[in-house]
């Protein structure tokens, strides 16, 4: 079970992963211009920043259970890239993009339990 957090830090967390959900939303929708400038698969890091964020903001919320959390952002992944395949924005439906949306949410994942489990770091971070 997660600390409480302070009802006006957590609405601030709100705020943020709102604005950070409707960013990658956009962000990935939004056309590639120049479209092939980049090196092929370079934009998985973009994907495993983009999702490890996503699912730390949404995590410090507390509005969501980690593992709910995690199915539904995986969930999201996949939406965007559907719409990716759909939409005439240039875009295409990869899913090298859904698993490295889900490394990076896994990545936030265990890192949290390793800090909530590792009573050094524990008393390093306090």
């Amino acid at each position: 079970m997660q600390k409480p957090i302070k009802p006006i830090l957590r609405n601030k967390f709100l705020i943020l992963a709102v604005f950070w959900t409707a960013f990658v939303l956009i962000a990935s929708l939004m056309p590639v211009h120049p479209p092939g400038k980049l090196p092929a698969q370079s934009d998985k890091l973009v994907h495993v920043i983009f999702f490890a964020l996503l699912y730390y903001f949404w995590t410090k919320t507390g509005l969501f259970r980690s593992i709910s959390l995690l199915v539904y952002l995986v969930f999201f992944g996949i939406i965007i890239e559907i719409l990716q395949g759909i939409l005439p924005f240039g875009r295409h439906f990869d899913w090298l993009d859904v698993l490295a949306d889900f490394f990076g949410i896994i990545l936030v994942y265990f890192c949290g339990i390793i800090m909530k489990n590792n009573h050094a770091v524990k008393s390093f971070l306090e």
